[in-house]
């Protein structure tokens, strides 16, 4: 905010305030084209996941793409392969630089598994947090260290 008190006038002073705002505005704009961007490659990639033997009790992801613990890819991720594979588990682990989103569902009918225990599972590791309930359930975890080996975790838990 421009100080009331200087020297400006009333026409610079609202002139300098709308130029700020634009840029706010852009700002914003560029941001949500970024996340757009992020969903539509988090979906690519995971529509385009081909399971393999070691999937048989499950589906543990770790998108290439750089999802930056951002919930919503990772759960553009955990829809698709959900889709995809409907009969089996699923969970995505989407690390970023300071934190990693976790996302685990289950087949609502004949799973054994739980998607909260197998998240809380997950998270214990890295020091994480989340909820949900036996079918769907989500968090996040701190402890970078711990991430590569968060996959080993969840493939066990099955």
């Amino acid at each position: 905010r421009i100080k009331e008190d200087s020297q400006l006038s009333l026409i610079e002073r609202r002139k300098m305030e709308k130029e700020a705002d634009d840029l706010k505005q852009k700002a914003v704009d560029s941001m949500k084209e970024m996340v757009k961007k992020l969903l539509g490659e988090a979906k690519k990639e995971a529509e385009s996941y081909e399971a393999s033997s070691s999937d048989d009790k499950g589906i543990v992801f770790r998108p290439k793409t750089d999802l930056m613990a951002d919930m919503k890819a990772a759960g553009a991720c955990l829809e698709a392969l959900s889709n995809k594979y409907a009969d089996k588990p699923v969970c995505v682990i989407a690390p970023g630089s300071d934190k990693v989103a976790v996302l685990t569902q289950v087949p609502k009918k004949g799973s054994t598994v739980d998607a909260k225990a197998w998240l809380l599972k997950v998270l214990e590791l890295c020091d994480g947090k989340g909820g949900g309930n036996a079918v769907k359930a989500q968090g996040t975890g701190s402890k970078m260290d711990k991430v590569n080996e968060l996959e080993g975790v969840a493939k066990q838990f099955l």
